[in-house]
């Protein structure tokens, strides 16, 4: 691996949850399903991120336990969180992924 994930820590090579920075991911979640925009609510759970980043973050499956990595975030948060974003984005007309398939 080229790089630690936020909230992970590796000792004797094996990936071990940080869990000050994991609260930070957590705490993130919460503020993003209350309505902050994924800025705001990373900068106020202690993680100042462009918003890019946050949502990146916020995707990477091993959080949820993938890859080797021990869960910092159910599944159903991180589902739940890119519902909050889809749900955002159609509504301020983001949405522009091309559909596969027929039209």
């Amino acid at each position: 691996m080229k790089h630690t994930p936020y909230g992970y820590d590796f000792v004797g090579g094996v990936p071990v949850i940080n869990e000050e920075q994991a609260q930070r991911i957590r705490r993130t979640c919460e503020n993003y399903l209350s309505g902050m925009s994924f800025a705001s609510a990373a900068a106020e759970a202690g993680i100042p991120r462009e918003p890019t980043i946050v949502k990146r973050m916020l995707q990477n499956r091993r959080y949820a336990g993938k890859e080797g990595f021990p869960i910092i975030l159910p599944q159903e948060t991180i589902d739940l969180v890119e519902e909050e974003r889809v749900r955002r984005a159609r509504k301020m007309g983001r949405d522009h992924r091309k559909k596969k398939g027929p039209p």
